[in-house]
């Protein structure tokens, strides 16, 4: 038993010498330690401030740039929209037209139809004016044919009758009767007259 004893002195004499020695060795590496975290720290914060002067230089930089891209990407965009109202409006546009298209293939072809019966019953009609035209007109060269007949023969009756009565009287008797020959002679004008004018009618 003595010589544990004795042992276990050992250990705690060298345990009473060491622990002090390494709690000073101890704290001498806590105070390294610490310094050269300090250290660290402080090269740390002026590399961060370095840094952010840094980054502070490029993002002004990038404001600085970003303004005229701003100004492009605006006439990019108001040129989009310029862009997009045509298409738009080309949009409207070929609406209307296949409305007009579709108004067309639905209501020309009856449209048309109405107009070639409309067509159908001018010429209809124009034709029957023309047969009653001819109608009529032969008619009139009828009438025209009549007239002049009756008025030549009315004429021819007058001369014969105006030749029957000189015909049996002398001449004493014709210095009487002068208006009686004025008269034949009128008459024998105005047949002349007549019958030119009906040629002439005949002829138009």
């Amino acid at each position: 038993i003595y010589p544990i004893q004795q042992y276990f002195s050992v250990i705690q004499m060298n345990l009473t010498l060491i622990i002090p020695f390494a709690i000073a060795n101890l704290s001498e590496m806590l105070i390294s330690l610490e310094r050269i975290q300090n250290f660290l720290v402080m090269e740390t914060k002026k590399q961060l401030e370095s840094d952010r002067e840094k980054h502070i230089q490029e993002l002004q930089e990038l404001q600085d740039g970003l303004a005229p891209l701003q100004e492009v990407l605006k006439g990019k965009q108001e040129a989009k929209n310029e862009t997009v109202k045509k298409y738009s409006s080309f949009d409207k546009v070929k609406a209307i037209m296949q409305e007009i298209n579709q108004h067309k293939d639905k209501n020309i072809p009856g449209e048309m139809q109405k107009l070639k019966e409309a067509n159908e019953k001018v010429a209809e009609k124009q034709k029957q004016i023309a047969e009653d035209k001819e109608v009529l007109l032969k008619k009139i060269d009828e009438l025209k044919d009549e007239l002049s007949k009756q008025e030549i023969e009315k004429c021819e009756k007058e001369d014969v009758e105006i030749n029957e009565k000189l015909s049996g009287i002398n001449r004493e008797m014709l210095t009487e009767k002068e208006p009686l020959i004025t008269q034949h002679t009128k008459l024998f004008r105005e047949k002349a007259n007549v019958e030119g004018s009906l040629n002439e009618m005949k002829v138009h």
